[in-house]
């Protein structure tokens, strides 16, 4: 495998991780939670949130766009590798570069729509006090960093099908080296005419016998 088909893999592998992280997160620190607050007369009362993403403690409607986004990406993660292996380029041949970085590029938007969405609704909900602050933010970073991880994705993919390619610099060194074996088998039916043509010139009748 080529090193730029190390790095996809390396690549689609972190955005499967990275995905299942946030899935995670969310339904385990951010859906369904309850905690005890005080009030001003110093009086505990038990709160439900059915998502803490965003401020709307009541809605899920933030936790379920979470899931369908990681669980999306995810596949697509999971279908760019089989890509890259259907079309050889983890033996170092072949090129599927425009349909990766398509691919990659859906997906690049896709993520940034979503962190810019769960970012929306997350510092509010962060400044006002809502808990388990550290995980919105997990969450929302994490949505920006796959984002950031599908662009290079694409200009991976990019520059594996469009860069240089170590058949066609061998080939062309083969080429090279054949010809100078060309040239030189000239340089050397030169010299063997060139020699021939001395020695009629130094005697005439190179091939006649004395009487």
């Amino acid at each position: 495998m080529r090193p730029t088909s190390w790095l996809l893999s390396s690549v689609h592998l972190l955005q499967v991780g990275l995905a299942a992280f946030v899935l995670i997160a969310t339904a385990v620190h951010l859906q369904g939670i309850t905690w005890e607050s005080v009030d001003s007369d110093l009086i505990n009362t038990v709160q439900n949130a059915q998502c803490l993403l965003g401020k709307d403690a009541n809605s899920s409607t933030l936790c379920t766009y979470t899931y369908i986004v990681a669980g999306a990406s995810m596949g697509a993660s999971i279908l760019l590798s089989i890509l890259l292996c259907i079309t050889c380029d983890c033996c170092g041949r072949g090129c599927a570069g425009l349909l990766d970085a398509i691919l990659g590029g859906v997906g690049a938007a896709w993520w940034a729509i979503a962190a810019a969405v769960l970012t929306r609704y997350g510092v509010p909900a962060n400044q006002d006090g809502w808990p388990q602050e550290n995980w919105r933010i997990a969450v929302f970073v994490s949505s920006w960093v796959m984002a950031g991880l599908f662009g290079l994705g694409v200009l991976l993919s990019i520059f594996k099908c469009c860069g240089p390619r170590e058949e066609k610099v061998e080939g062309a060194g083969r080429s090279f080296k054949r010809m100078k074996e060309e040239e030189a088998a000239r340089t050397a039916q030169l010299a063997a005419q060139r020699s021939r043509y001395g020695q009629f010139q130094t005697n005439p009748r190179p091939y006649s016998s004395a009487v």
